[in-house]
């Protein structure tokens, strides 16, 4: 499968469908969307590193915490052909830029189980998660959905949430302060709100998009159903990540749904959840009924890339 993503990859390089793609988004100052020139090869290749440095930090949040009881390179799997997939984000340098982040973010606060001293995890995971919010506006709602996490993993306490609370302002306090000198304009209130309008992506895109979200939500939505009755089986602390780890994804979905500028730059972090919880009864769970659902999901998304192609 990784071996199908990578030659996606050249595929879709040299068929030029990626070019059509709007590469700006939201983003507080505006770099990184379209720093590079029209049909570069750079946001290209820098969006294909990225991609493998988000693997490996996907493969070591698994095998740090445990997320699927067993070594399994399943989920890594699932992300590449994703990604390989969906090629909007290709040359989209700054969502695999701001996934890099919430990794980061992920891997410190799960370590924070149980611990509501935890003030270091806190602060430097949302400094990570406002780092982001550069890159893609609408990642701002990420900080009460990690808050919420905290009270999952029962770390939450004052301490930890004003640690949480400055370390997300810090990048924030320094760009505002540093915009106040050099640019001004930058500060109106069109320019901060831009991009955090919700409304309805759905309306926007073809039947056949349409068609290839309500397919894949059916499929995760299976793969919950196996997932959840497996959960008996694990860690308390395991449970505990995995519910998170859904709510968090759930959350990314509809972020994207209701982002009309950003739901491109939000696809690698849906990718990221889809991978981990559609991977856990793909690993874990006896008999055909998972294999016939993997094979479902790469016919929807073999059918979907010919679609775009064609269509």
């Amino acid at each position: 499968m990784l071996s199908a993503a990578y030659l996606l990859w050249i595929f879709l390089y040299f068929k030029g469908i990626s070019f059509s793609t709007d590469r700006s988004g939201s983003s507080l100052p505006a770099f990184a969307g379209n720093l590079f020139p029209e049909k570069s090869l750079w946001p290209y290749l820098i969006s294909f590193l990225l991609t493998g440095l988000n693997s490996i930090l996907i493969l070591l949040l698994n095998n740090r915490y445990n997320i699927i009881r067993t070594r399994t390179l399943m989920p890594v799997f699932i992300f590449n052909f994703l990604i390989g997939v969906w090629f909007q984000t290709h040359m989209f340098v700054k969502a695999h830029m701001a996934l890099t982040l919430i990794l980061g973010a992920f891997y410190l606060f799960f370590g924070m189980y149980r611990n509501p001293n935890a003030s270091g995890e806190a602060f430097t995971g949302s400094l990570l998660l406002g780092l982001s919010c550069f890159l893609i506006k609408p990642l701002v709602v990420l900080l009460p959905v990690f808050w919420i996490g905290f009270m999952m993993f029962q770390s939450l306490s004052l301490r930890t949430w004003l640690a949480s609370l400055f370390g997300f302002l810090n990048p924030m306090i320094f760009y505002f302060a540093a915009a106040f000198y050099f640019n001004p304009e930058a500060l109106t209130a069109e320019n901060l709100l831009s991009g955090l309008i919700p409304s309805f992506i759905i309306t926007q895109l073809a039947l056949h998009e349409i068609i290839y979200i309500a397919a894949m939500t059916v499929v995760i939505l299976i793969s919950a159903g196996g997932l959840f009755p497996n959960l008996r089986n694990d860690s308390i602390q395991t449970r505990s990540r995995l519910s998170f780890l859904s709510f968090f994804s759930v959350c990314m979905f509809l972020l994207s749904v209701f982002s009309p500028t950003d739901y491109k730059a939000i696809m690698p972090i849906v990718a990221f959840g889809y991978s981990l919880i559609f991977s856990h009864p793909l690993s874990l769970r006896q008999g055909n009924f998972f294999s016939i659902i993997f094979i479902i999901f790469i016919v929807l998304n073999v059918a979907y890339i010919a679609a775009s192609i064609i269509l």
